[in-house]
This record gives C-alpha cells, sequence and structure tokens, in this order.
C-alpha cells in the first residue's frame, strides 16, 4: 500500500473492506507453499498495479460524483463454467453498434492513469497489448486456449481485483486457504464496488443508454445478487459437460500461474475446478428455484459450434436489442476471421487433470438431471 501511494501519489483507498480479502491472499501465499520466490516479485507487481487503480478510481469519484448516477442499462451478462464458446458469443454479439462492451484493456486497468490525455490514444491499450504479447511468446498454448487481445471484449469480473475478492487470483498464485475462505464470504459488498466500477467505466466511455454486455463465469453463483443491482439485468447460460469443463479451465489456470512462476500442479488445479464449478452450479440451481423471476435464458456449447449466427439471433431476441443488416454482416466477418483454433488448439485430458466424472456427476446430480437428463446428451 505504501508502494501504491508513492507510485500514483495519492493515500485514500475508499472503504477498508479491501483489506481483509488483501490479508488473507498474501497470507496464504505465504504459507500454503505454492509460490516461488519468482512467483513473489509476480504477486507483489500485480497487487500494487490493483492498489494503484484503486487508488486512482477513488480519486476520480471524489472529483466527479456523478460518476455514481450513470444507469446500466438493461445488462445482458453471459454465465456458464467457462470454457464453453462464451468468448466467442460474447465477441460475436459486441459487434452490434447498438450495444456496449468492455475491453480487455480497460477491464484490467479500469482507473484512467495520470498520463491519458484528451483525444490521445490511451496508454493503457498498449501496455495490456505488451502483455497479450508476451503471453503468446512464452506460453503459446495458454494464449490460444483464452486468446487474450487488448481491445476485444473480455469478462469483466476482472474488475473485482479491486476488491480482492477475486477467484481468478488462482491464476497467479495456487493458494487454496484464500480461495476456501473468499467462498464462505459475503459477496454483497464486492458486488456493490463492482457496479461502481461498471459505472466508472461507462462514464469514461460515454455510452450511457446503451445496453451493456457482460460476461463471467464466476457469476453464475452470484446471479441473484446481480438481479438485486441491476433488476432490468437478463443472463445467458450456457452449458457444456462440467466434467470436460472442470478439466479444460484447470489446465488453463494451471497454465497461467506457471507463468507467474507458480508450483501448483495440474492436478490441483484440476480438482479444485472440479469442486468450484460443482458448487457454482448447485448454487445456480438454488437462486433460480427462490428467484423464478430471473429472466434466464439456456444454449448449449453445441448451439455455439454448430450454429453461432443462428445463437446470435436467438440472444438478441431473448434480450429485446434489435440487429441491423450491418450488424449482422460485421457478426459474419469476425466469425470468419476467427476460427476455432485459429492460434493452434489447446488440448488437455480429463485424466492428466486428475477430474473424476463419477466423482463430479454424482455431486451434480440436479444439475445433470435438469440440463443433462438424457444419458450421453455430451
Amino acid at each position: 500500500m505504501r508502494a501504491a501511494t508513492s507510485i500514483s501519489g495519492l493515500d485514500h483507498f475508499g472503504d477498508d473492506d479491501f483489506r481483509s480479502p488483501l490479508d488473507k491472499f498474501i497470507d496464504s501465499c505465504v504459507n500454503d507453499g505454492y509460490v516461488t520466490e519468482a512467483g513473489f516479485a509476480v504477486i507483489r507487481e500485480s497487487v500494487i498495479n490493483i492498489l494503484v487503480n484503486r487508488l486512482r478510481f477513488e480519486d476520480d469519484l471524489r472529483k466527479h460524483p456523478e460518476i455514481l448516477d450513470e444507469e446500466i442499462t438493461a445488462p445482458l451478462i453471459i454465465i456458464g463454467a467457462g470454457r464453453v464458446g462464451s468468448t466467442k458469443m460474447h465477441r460475436l454479439l459486441a459487434n452490434a453498434a447498438s450495444i456496449q462492451s468492455l475491453p480487455f484493456w480497460q477491464l484490467k486497468n479500469p482507473a484512467r492513469p495520470a498520463a491519458s490525455e484528451p483525444g490521445k490514444t490511451d496508454p493503457r491499450i498498449a501496455g495490456m497489448a505488451a502483455i497479450c504479447g508476451q503471453m503468446e511468446t512464452a506460453m503459446p498454448q495458454l494464449f490460444a486456449a483464452i486468446e487474450p487481445i487488448a481491445t476485444a471484449p473480455d469478462e469483466d469480473v476482472h474488475l473485482l481485483d479491486l476488491t480482492f475478492m477475486q477467484f481468478y487470483f488462482s491464476a497467479i498464485a495456487y493458494a487454496p486457504g484464500y480461495l476456501n475462505w473468499i467462498f464462505e464470504q459475503d459477496w454483497q459488498s464486492p458486488y456493490q464496488y463492482f457496479k461502481k466500477l461498471l459505472q466508472y467505466m461507462q462514464w469514461q466511455n460515454h455510452t450511457a443508454g446503451k445496453p451493456m454486455l457482460l460476461k463471467g463465469p464466476f457469476h453464475t453463483a452470484y446471479m441473484d445478487i446481480l438481479n438485486a443491482l441491476f433488476p432490468d439485468a437478463k443472463f445467458v447460460q450456457i452449458h457444456r459437460d462440467p466434467v470436460t469443463c472442470a478439466a479444460s479451465l484447470g489446465k488453463v489456470a494451471c497454465l497461467w500461474q506457471k507463468m507467474a512462476q507458480g508450483k501448483g500442479s495440474l492436478v490441483q488445479y484440476g480438482t479444485m475446478l472440479e469442486d468450484y464449478i460443482a458448487n457454482a452450479f448447485l448454487e445456480n440451481l438454488k437462486i433460480r428455484a427462490k428467484y423464478p423471476e430471473i429472466k434466464i435464458a439456456d444454449f448449449y456449447y453445441e448451439d455455439v459450434v454448430n450454429d453461432a449466427p443462428g445463437l446470435v439471433q436467438k440472444i438478441f431476441d431473448f434480450w429485446g436489442v434489435e440487429i441491423t443488416a450491418s450488424d449482422k454482416q460485421r457478426m459474419l466477418a469476425w466469425e470468419r476471421d476467427n476460427s476455432q483454433h485459429k492460434f493452434g488448439k489447446f488440448e488437455y485430458t480429463i485424466e492428466e487433470m486428475g477430474v473424476n466424472r463419477a466423482r463430479m456427476e454424482a455431486k451434480l446430480q440436479p444439475y445433470m438431471k435438469k440440463f443433462y437428463a438424457t444419458a450421453g446428451a455430451y
């Protein structure tokens, strides 16, 4: 925190509720034993960058209280396990001129830097492009899996970084003590801060009034909180064999932490994602039962693979947003230029990840019965 203050010249971090999760994350990194000396340097740099963003955000809030007057209009939120084709759908849908989406460069650095000047290219873009380029060179398999592109829409759950209540921190450190702890906490406050950050980004982008397209697998278990914050929200959940998702997502997270010099194993990450997905889906079912008024449409990975343009139309019809002929042409052009495995095929196996089909399906029996009632459906 002293380092972040020195870099930014600011000292107001906002409410102190980020302190406990930050303490817990650092404690877990130190004591769980899966972080190398080089890894601590990566984590320290990441944490300082997050704190600098928080300081700059709070400074803008103080100077521009009108940020909190921004109305987030009719958001569509894509949820699911991850590794379900949601990135493709997210980027396809974002070609519609009548909606707004959030680019990767801004999600990872939401606060305006001190050096930014009106009318000039935002320096955050070049910084994120460099990071994406480094990943493509150093870890091409990881790049092929997630296709991080600085200017493309990405997962808004990155904004939870600023709260330090963030499942995605597992991508820089295998820290089971921290992860077990955050899942026991109340997520109301982090999501309230998340809403402020969405208002802040819309304020920066001058896009008020446009329906907002959001995407984040992590939201699957917190649909009720989001629905309370955004009463006109609609959700699209994309389903895929959860065992396959756990193995694929586990390998992605493991490769990412290897890039950050971590020591977590494939099996540790596979087991972690098996538990995480099972718990998230069961919680999602509870929310559906308790709040039947939540507007949600269910689709499948096969819908994405077999007929993405047709699925686009179904999603916009559900959303209640019209798309033009020009929108459709842009979507077709994007799909043509972004074929599956464009950057290489991402390979993994359920066995190497230690994901146990019988065990996971037993945990997920209510989910499997609802969405995969036909044997061998996936």
